[in-house]
């Protein structure tokens, strides 16, 4: 257990007001950044994903960019360098991981978290949940039927997965999602906006 040989930590936000709403910063463990598009979901992480790797001594981070999309201005604010291979990978690097197979990037967290002999502590960004597909989906043909492995699902299993693991072992991880909108047929529709 990494909380026993290391201190805590808490990663700033870049905003005074939050930080103080959360007592300091974010703390080890799993959050969710949720939101609408174009809103800076993306750079905010980039950001608290930087402080981490300011702060955390030998700190490493990963960026699974499940949308396939991370724009070279969002990527020109990182302090930190990105790499895309294993062998490039160092402290105060983000490692890029280009995947949306939900069970790969799982797999991928577990592994770092459990097997760990140099006792390196991780920041986790999944960019975007609402691009995470479960495998088994994956290989179907478009004209089969398909179980539903939307953001919130995949977020509650998430949590359920790598929540204890990453908060007991040091580690944090960030799931950006995207606010999922009902349309509404009239404009007296009482139905509450999904989340």
């Amino acid at each position: 257990n990494l909380r026993d040989t290391v201190p805590s930590f808490r990663v700033s936000s870049g905003s005074l007001n939050l930080d103080m709403e959360i007592e300091g910063g974010f703390s080890e463990g799993a959050h969710r950044l949720l939101g609408g598009p174009n809103l800076g979901k993306t750079p905010f992480a980039l950001n608290c994903v930087d402080t981490f790797l300011d702060m955390v001594p030998e700190g490493r981070a990963v960026w699974c960019k499940a949308e396939g999309r991370f724009s070279a201005k969002n990527m020109g604010r990182a302090r930190h360098p990105f790499v895309y291979k294993g062998e490039d990978w160092k402290p105060g690097t983000i490692l890029i991981f280009k995947n949306n197979i939900y069970e790969a990037w799982i797999d991928m967290m577990r592994d770092l978290v459990g097997n760990n002999p140099t006792n390196c502590r991780y920041a986790f960004v999944t960019d975007s949940l609402n691009n995470m597909i479960l495998r088994n989906d994956q290989a179907k043909a478009t004209d089969e039927a398909s179980r539903v492995a939307g953001a919130p699902m995949l977020t509650s299993q998430m949590f359920q997965r790598m929540g204890q693991a990453l908060n007991e072992m040091g580690h944090i991880a960030f799931f950006l999602s995207q606010v999922t909108a009902e349309i509404k047929l009239t404009a007296y529709d009482k139905t509450p906006p999904r989340q």
